[in-house]
């Protein structure tokens, strides 16, 4: 057999290990359907001194941009909620069943908050303290005309709680490499008022009251476990 030939079989059998190795390595197994989860029961209506309030919901998304969104979210839920203050707190949940790949994942809610006229500023990367752990939640500083909303939110993969950036990436690849298709979502609070800091602690009471009223068994599902 000629050099020529032996190279060519060589680089056409590398090529067929390579395509059976994607194929043993692509994720089959599908979080969404082994453990299916329904937030419109998950999330209690009225807890501690918190109850359901119909007069106000978050901010509502463009037709166009929301038909987006549908091919992406399989569940979505959007809420606000009423203290025995007569405080206001407005409560998002954005879930999709495969957060493996770009196209397919969670949103940033800025895009959101922008497409609708809020200018958006970052304001810090923080760890919020609920119960036991430390969940790293990014807090926005958004506004138009007559409305300031301050913003908490964080973003789910499986039970791993991750902003989007390289961290993100390597619990999608770490899922990916172990056959799942991740599930995930994007947590979203917020309220109205000029006095950030009082609307963040304010928020981060909700989160914590919200905690404690979620059945254990699929708490880690929005508060994640790790």
């Amino acid at each position: 057999m000629s050099t020529f030939k032996l190279k060519h079989l060589l680089a056409g059998a590398a090529m067929l290990a390579a395509a059976a190795g994607a194929v043993a390595l692509k994720p089959t197994i599908r979080m969404a359907d082994s453990q299916p989860v329904n937030f419109e029961q998950m999330v209690p209506k009225r807890f501690g001194v918190w109850q359901l309030d119909p007069t106000i919901i978050p901010v509502e998304v463009d037709p166009e941009i929301q038909a987006k969104l549908d091919n992406i979210y399989s569940q979505t839920l959007s809420r606000t909620y009423i203290n025995d203050k007569g405080q206001r707190v407005m409560l998002s949940i954005a879930y999709g069943e495969d957060q493996n790949t770009e196209k397919t994942q969670a949103h940033r809610p800025e895009f959101c908050y922008r497409s609708q006229g809020f200018g958006v500023k970052e304001v810090a990367v923080v760890n919020l303290g609920v119960d036991n752990r430390q969940i790293v939640a990014r807090q926005l500083l958004t506004q138009k005309p007559n409305r300031i909303e301050p913003v908490t939110y964080w973003m789910t993969i499986g039970e791993h709680v991750s902003l989007p950036g390289w961290r993100r990436k390597v619990t999608q690849l770490r899922y990916g490499l172990r056959g799942y298709i991740a599930d995930g979502l994007l947590f979203r609070v917020s309220s109205l008022g000029a006095e950030t800091a009082a609307e963040y602690q304010l928020q981060q009471a909700f989160i914590s009251d919200l905690n404690r009223a979620i059945p254990e068994q699929v708490r880690s599902r929005i508060f994640g476990s790790h």
